[in-house]
């Protein structure tokens, strides 16, 4: 079972505690590594790094962590998806994640 760090929980959950309930379904091959809510081709995404259990990693030959970006909005828009494949190519994403995998999650 993952965990979600500290730093997660003080900078994210603590402003926006909902955003819990949407990254326990993650927590079983996953940890929580990282987490913001940000600003981003005129959409908001809340965006975690989750980083995948030995389990996970034997299973489907992940190595890096994976992205996992959250819209609000009642429809997943175009300009979501464009909002994270741009985050492919920002700090602190571009070196720590799976290029060729993500989750992209919203109220729809």
């Amino acid at each position: 079972m993952g965990i979600i760090h500290e730093e997660v929980c003080r900078m994210v959950l603590a402003k926006y505690p909902e955003q819990k309930d949407m990254l326990k379904p993650f927590l079983s091959g996953f940890d929580v590594t990282y987490g913001e809510k940000k600003n981003l081709n005129n959409t908001v995404l809340f965006v975690y790094l989750l980083k995948p259990e030995d389990f996970i990693k034997d299973g489907f030959g992940i190595e890096k962590e994976m992205l996992l970006a959250f819209s609000l909005y009642e429809e997943l828009q175009a300009r979501a998806i464009q909002a994270v494949n741009m985050l492919f190519d920002m700090f602190p994403y571009r070196n720590r994640i799976d290029t060729l995998n993500c989750f992209v999650a919203a109220k729809d």
